[in-house]
């Protein structure tokens, strides 16, 4: 089966709302590249007064040895926690791309984070995370929406970083 369908999407029940462009694409033909690929360009959730937004892509594929991998991808992420007056987590610029395979876990991760609570105030800090579980060199491309390829590449071994 080949295929795709594309669509905007509002939802508005009492304490969740959804907006967002969204696509699916669908690839069974090959039985070397197989995926199943789900898209959202300015998506918007937000729940209980919590919002989450930016654009995202979660895509399974299967490779040729029959193995299942998962990528995961955001951009243009920002999130916002508080109490409907104050906003204590502020997250925002954040990228992200994540591989799950059977393996094990690859993942790179940027943003920038505010926090304000009451007697700690922590703001301009940029958070980066790169994971490497795998033991293998990584290098996979991400598509979100109507981007260029965005490339996860990790060294080999198992490693974690933090800045």
């Amino acid at each position: 089966m080949l295929g795709s369908f594309a669509g905007t999407v509002t939802s508005n029940v009492p304490g969740v709302s959804l907006s967002g462009a969204f696509t699916v694409q669908i690839n069974t033909r090959n039985p070397a590249n197989r995926f199943v690929r789900v898209s959202g360009t300015n998506v918007n959730l937000t729940v209980a007064g919590q919002t989450l937004s930016g654009d995202f892509m979660i895509e399974q594929t299967t490779t040729a040895a029959g193995g299942t991998v998962v990528g995961i991808a955001v951009d243009k992420l920002t999130l916002t926690l508080g109490d409907g007056t104050n906003t204590y987590l502020s997250v925002t610029n954040g990228e992200g791309y994540f591989l799950l395979t059977p393996t094990g876990i690859a993942a790179s991760a940027t943003a920038s984070v505010n926090v304000t609570v009451p007697g700690v105030t922590l703001t301009g800090g940029v958070v980066k995370v790169r994971i490497n579980t795998t033991e293998q060199p990584v290098a996979s491309n991400f598509l979100i929406g109507d981007n260029a390829p965005s490339q996860l590449v990790l060294l080999p071994g198992r490693s974690s970083r933090w800045k």
